[in-house]
């Protein structure tokens, strides 16, 4: 976090991704962590590597969270109407 050109403070996010079940290849968040602490800094922060590893109890709220999702989807019946069909009669007389 800069303030006029000098850094005050650092902050990391964390985002909980879902896989949409109604789209396919689409994820929806799920939740969203913020930590941010200021400081008295005479020099720019070096960069924090992407590389470093998840922290595990966000792996495991996700992987909680789709399996419980994936269980609604497999438990739930879909039905697939025809959109111009009003009547169960499949006879299209006029």
């Amino acid at each position: 976090i800069h303030q006029r050109g000098t850094c005050i403070g650092i902050f990391d996010q964390s985002f909980g991704l879902v896989r949409d079940p109604n789209h396919s290849n689409n994820y929806l968040i799920k939740f969203c962590f913020l930590n941010m602490q200021t400081q008295q800094q005479t020099h720019q922060p070096q960069l924090l590597s992407a590389n470093q590893p998840i922290p595990t109890y966000l792996v495991d709220m996700m992987q909680n969270y789709d399996q419980t999702v994936q269980q609604q989807i497999d438990s739930t019946d879909y039905f697939i109407e025809d959109p111009d069909d009003d009547d169960d009669d499949d006879d299209d007389r006029i």
